[in-house]
């Protein structure tokens, strides 16, 4: 049963955060009375990928997002119900629960445990605006937690805009060394000529972070037992370490249509004309990639946390570099015609440059690993709508030289779709197969750093997965059956050095996601389900991962303002989730400790007048209720109840 004092915070704290969201919205609904100089709607403001211009005959916009849905969620980690879990903090290093570890093809570093809160063209949304457009938003949370984010846009011409965004973030956390400082710079732009043959997008990003580590709780029964209320006097094992990142990126990908043409054709019955339109379509993409990763530990004092010292007793200095320049080449033919899907041929050819070195011990000149190397690769995708919805779908890429040789993906599947008048798809089945071929990252192959050193000769890995994917629309449900079988699998053993399997790995999972509404209850749902055959040990997931929302849902003030009341709740069955290793930046598998098994609760009050959008949440609030056992990694415990505040206002005209 929960004390009494757990339940008199509780309901002050409630007290206060009701009185103080009224007298904002008593506040708010003053100015909601005082009309706009500009309606906002999607003729003036509007949005897109880079998917919806190159991937189209015309560039499909879509409308500003002005809904308060899961506006309180503005954690990169769980935005948009990703499963991602942190040592404890926001901002610190983080991994996904969920699935087969699957990346991307190419050289690859291999330390990625910071690239959520990155800002890079995967986070860059274009727009189009008819007039100036400024976002601003502020979040608050206890133990001082601070994030600023701003969004400038604005058109030039009709079709070129250009935009910046800026990204501020500062959290001590609840536990020494557990403090996140980043900043971070988005500058992108886009250009589309007035008859659309010549397409152009642009972004450039600068991320500066910083992520303390205290490498865990020294004796974790310190928080089992709770024996102190400060969690600043709990001891760890590091208290000088530090994860710092700098990573640059630039990305530019621009299209030439050869040629454009329309046919108009009878379509079941005379009376009946859709127009097929038709592009031959010259496209190049330019990547840079510049990252700068250091582990530091300056405390001066060497303990047992790391395995052996290389070079330096007393401080470590590591560094790893990486720069890589990729072009690729494409010829695309796409037709178009509304009511079925595009046919699609498409066939590129790419090119990487790739530099990387490993120094360490504050010595510059100490190149310990200094390389350049090459990859040359081909490949191309289809689309081929066959009869009454069915289509064939194929994509592949395969590396014929250069440090990846041999590498390759490809996807091939058989769809079944349903597209309404617009050409939207409404729903859609899929059964396919993805085949992988992949070479272990730099840091699994060759590494050498002040505490930890290998020179491996891994062979590559093979992952293969059958799928079978479906989505409607109409019925609010997306759900995904997948089995894949990963051979020579390299993982990070129990002595957080990289091993390679000699057994094969084979992953089962069931994923659905599911909106529905009963009158103004609103209930969104998040379900994994998953099973590692033997040896699971070596690929540690939990069984099952729950993210789900339930929320009431009305406008108040004589409509003048729109309120969501909720909770969110979180929970994955136990599992022996993996240990973390500071000076690699590597997850790797322990058989001692099994966390989860918890509910994490948070209580959340979203609301929306005019062009404000404000909430207010208490995150974790069940904390303390059903023990001390909320931990998502050995020795790492989860924060305690902590108190969010965060408003976004947008500026127009």
């Amino acid at each position: 049963m929960p004390s009494n004092s757990y339940i008199c915070s509780l309901v002050t704290v409630i007290k206060k955060y009701i009185l103080l969201i009224f007298c904002l919205l008593g506040l708010l609904q003053a100015k909601a009375q005082v009309p706009d100089s500009v309606i906002v709607n999607s003729t003036y403001y509007r949005t897109f990928t880079e998917g919806d211009i190159f991937e189209n005959y015309s560039t499909r916009f879509q409308p500003l997002d002005t809904f308060i849905t899961d506006f309180h969620i503005y954690n990169a980690a769980v935005k948009k119900y990703s499963m991602n879990t942190t040592l404890g903090n926001i901002g610190q290093p983080a991994r996904n629960p969920i699935g087969s570890p699957y990346r991307g093809l190419g050289f690859d570093l291999g330390i990625n445990q910071l690239s959520l809160w990155e800002q890079s063209k995967y986070t860059t949304t274009y727009y189009r605006s008819r007039a100036p457009f400024i976002e601003v938003s502020y979040f608050n949370g206890s133990k001082t937690e601070q994030n600023f984010f701003i969004n400038l846009n604005q058109n030039i011409t009709k079709g070129w805009n250009v935009g910046l965004r800026f990204e501020r973030l500062n959290s001590p956390g609840f536990y020494q060394r557990q403090n996140s400082d980043n900043t971070n710079w988005l500058l992108y732009s886009s250009y589309q000529s007035k008859n659309e043959k010549y397409r152009l997008v642009f972004s450039a990003a600068r991320n500066n972070m910083l992520a303390r580590q205290n490498g865990g709780l020294t004796t974790i029964s310190q928080f089992t037992d709770n024996t102190e209320s400060n969690r600043q006097l709990y001891d760890v094992n590091l208290l000088g370490a530090n994860n710092v990142w700098r990573t640059r990126y630039a990305h530019v990908q621009q299209s030439f249509d050869l040629k454009r043409w329309s046919d108009t054709t009878a379509y079941k019955t005379d009376t009946v004309k859709l127009q097929t339109n038709t592009t031959l379509r010259l496209y190049h993409v330019f990547d840079l990639a510049n990252k700068a990763l250091m582990y530091n530990d300056t405390s001066k004092l060497a303990n047992t946390f790391y395995p052996v010292y290389n070079f330096d007793t007393l401080v470590t200095k590591d560094r790893t570099n990486n720069t890589i320049i990729e072009n690729r080449v494409g010829l695309k033919l796409l037709s178009e015609r509304i009511g079925r899907e595009a046919r699609v041929f498409d066939a590129y050819a790419g090119h990487q440059f790739i530099k990387y070195y490993t120094n360490t011990s504050g010595l510059p000149n100490l190149m310990l690993v200094n390389n350049t190397a090459n990859n040359v690769y081909v490949g191309g995708n289809i689309k081929l709508p066959l009869f009454k919805g069915f289509g064939l779908n194929g994509s592949a890429t395969i590396f014929l030289a250069g440090y990846n040789i041999g590498d390759y993906e490809g996807r091939f599947s058989i769809s079944k779709s349903s597209i309404d008048t617009l050409g939207n798809t409404t729903a859609r089945f899929d059964v396919g197969l993805m085949v992988k071929a992949y070479e272990p990252t730099y840091l699994q192959s060759r590494y050498v750093s002040n505490n930890f050193s290998w020179d491996n000769n891994f062979k590559k890995t093979f992952a293969n997965t059958l799928f079978v994917n479906y989505t409607n629309q109409r019925l609010k449900v997306d759900a995904s059956a997948w089995i894949t079988d990963i051979r020579q699998y390299v993982y990070f053993n129990e002595q957080a050095l990289p091993q390679q399997a000699n057994e094969g790995v084979q992953v089962f999972a069931l994923q659905v996601v599911k909106r529905f509404q009963v009158k103004k209850w609103h209930f969104d749902g998040y379900a994994t389900g998953q099973f590692v055959a033997s040896p699971s040990k070596l690929l540690p997931l939990p069984n099952m991962v729950l993210r789900t929302s339930i929320y009431y849902r009305n406008y108040v003030f004589k409509k003048a303002l729109l309120l969501d009341i909720g909770l969110d709740v979180f929970y994955n069955t136990a599992y022996k989730a993996p240990n973390y290793m500071p000076a690699t930046g590597q997850f790797y598998i322990q058989q001692t400790t099994s966390v989860g098994n918890y509910p994490y609760i948070d209580l959340f009050i979203d609301a929306q007048i005019k062009k404000a959008r404000i909430f207010l949440k208490i995150e974790h609030v069940n904390s303390g209720l059903f023990g001390q056992t909320y931990l998502q990694y050995p020795n790492h415990p989860m924060n305690d109840r902590a108190f969010k505040l965060g408003i976004n206002w947008r500026f127009f005209n």
